[in-house]
């Protein structure tokens, strides 16, 4: 290893993505919430890194967990805003399918995605400009899941 070189990025890297993107969503209008947006905050976070790191793999991969969490955390919180203000059932369902995918990653993301999917079905029931926020964020964090190949 190479002195002053991180040896593999840590928690403190989830944790730095998950509040980074919360705040960017927060900042942002819903049409805003797209793969491209969320790639170039990821790449300028990893740039902006002042600590080397061995592994780049490591590195974006634990940001990637971190800005995903964030991504659910964030639609989770906003649903519940609304549920606050108008409860329904399938709002409060939607709300515990983001929680619980936010719990199963990132061990276990192709069942998080499933339940992303779900909650992404109740919140266009719920369909309003004040879950839109939730629902765009919700559909953000399932594109992120999708397996991605590279050619």
């Amino acid at each position: 290893m190479l002195k002053g070189y991180k040896m593999n990025c840590t928690f403190d890297d989830r944790v730095d993505a998950q509040f980074a993107v919360k705040h960017w969503l927060q900042n942002h209008v819903p049409s805003d919430f797209t793969l491209n947006n969320m790639r170039r905050l990821l790449r300028d976070m990893v740039q902006k890194e002042k600590e080397p790191v061995d592994d780049m793999r490591a590195e974006y991969r634990e940001r990637t967990v971190g800005m995903l969490r964030g991504i659910l955390e964030y639609s989770r919180e906003e649903a519940e805003n609304v549920a606050r203000m108008s409860p329904s059932r399938t709002l409060n369902n939607a709300v515990a399918n983001l929680r619980s995918a936010f719990d199963m990653l990132p061990s276990q993301s192709q069942t998080a995605g499933i339940q992303i999917q779900e909650a992404v079905s109740q919140l266009e029931i719920e369909a309003s400009m004040s879950i839109e926020r939730s629902r765009q964020a919700a559909m953000l964090a399932g594109m992120l899941l999708r397996p991605v190949s590279i050619s």
